[in-house]
């Protein structure tokens, strides 16, 4: 939820290949405000430091949206070929772990508007979490403790 508004991300095949639209709903009556559709999975919704839609994609982009119109604002692309969902945010900075093969994790900063660092993680993994400056990651069997601001294994 952010100001008045639910925003929800739905993700189904057509024809056998996958398809997402983010919807924006009236919180209070669930009008539709708006939607966005992408031709990809969509992992997970984060609320931006301004106060817009951050949508991560399996592909390796994450597409912020203007929350009161649904238009994009910018795109990023990762370069990963797949990735998991992103962490929290933290300081402006989130964390995007690979998954299927994409054995890399990688440090999002918004105040830079760019990556801070890429580690290589052992493998699948899963959501990270960021507390206190550190960074907790499942990859394959093992829990890893990275330092939020270098990537460096703690």
């Amino acid at each position: 939820v952010i100001e008045d508004k639910l925003i929800i991300l739905f993700n189904y095949y057509i024809d056998g290949f996958p398809h997402n639209e983010v919807i924006c709903f009236n919180v209070h009556n669930f009008s539709i405000f708006w939607k966005y559709e992408n031709s990809f999975v969509g992992n997970n919704i984060l609320k931006t430091p301004n106060n817009n839609v951050l949508i991560c994609y399996m592909n390796g982009i994450l597409i912020e949206i203007n929350v009161k119109n649904g238009s994009p604002v910018e795109k990023f692309d990762l370069g990963m070929k797949r990735n998991g969902h992103t962490s929290n945010l933290y300081k402006n900075k989130i964390i995007i772990s690979g998954i299927q093969g994409t054995e890399e994790t990688i440090c999002f900063d918004f105040d830079k508007r760019q990556i801070l660092w890429r580690v290589y993680n052992q493998g699948h993994s899963y959501i990270p979490f960021i507390f206190e400056d550190k960074v907790y990651q499942c990859a394959e069997d093992k829990i890893v403790c990275l330092d939020l601001n270098s990537g460096s294994k703690i």
